[in-house]
């Protein structure tokens, strides 16, 4: 003889389960565009920080030229 046991759960706490499992859903699905936009907000950084450097590079480069000039 098979005994089988269902476990009977109420149509509320399914539909809360539901609404729950969507919810999460969603929330995974804006934490993935946080990570997108934060990759981005990085790239960003970066090509800032690549830029500052090329700047000051420029910047010693006239400052060398103008004592060359000055000693000249």
């Amino acid at each position: 003889m098979v005994v089988t046991l269902q476990l009977m759960v109420p149509t509320e706490v399914q539909e809360v389960a539901a609404v729950a499992q969507m919810l999460a859903l969603l929330l995974l699905e804006e934490l993935e565009q946080l990570v997108v936009i934060t990759e981005v907000m990085l790239l960003l950084a970066v090509i800032i920080q690549l830029v500052a450097v090329a700047a000051q590079e420029q910047l010693v480069e006239l400052h060398l030229v103008q004592l060359v000039e000055l000693e000249a």
